[in-house]
């Protein structure tokens, strides 16, 4: 609802983050495990791959990552891509599809 329904503006990047914490939790977990060098490049490199412990999560899950994608496309036409709030959600949203 709140991805038809919310604002066109900068605050709907609450929602937006909300969604990709929920999507994305092995960003907040084991921490210590990850070596300095991995750390350092984890926002860089783009080939980096999600450790298979997380399979079972996507697929009871997968209508958060597939429909709520589905529904935040059709929004990117509709916000100011010249706003760099607006440009950074669809930049966050595009970084996990290549992930």
């Amino acid at each position: 609802h709140a991805f038809d329904r919310w604002p066109l503006d900068s605050c709907f990047r609450m929602v937006l983050e909300t969604w990709l914490s929920y999507i994305q939790p092995w960003r907040y977990t084991d921490f210590s495990s990850r070596t300095q060098l991995e750390a350092q490049h984890s926002d860089t490199d783009l080939n980096k791959r999600v450790d298979g412990r997380w399979d079972n999560f996507v697929e009871d899950n997968l209508l958060f990552f597939t429909v709520l994608t589905s529904e935040f496309i059709p929004r990117i036409y509709r916000m100011d891509l010249t706003s760099p709030y607006s440009a950074y959600m669809v930049y966050r949203v595009s970084r996990v599809g290549g992930r």
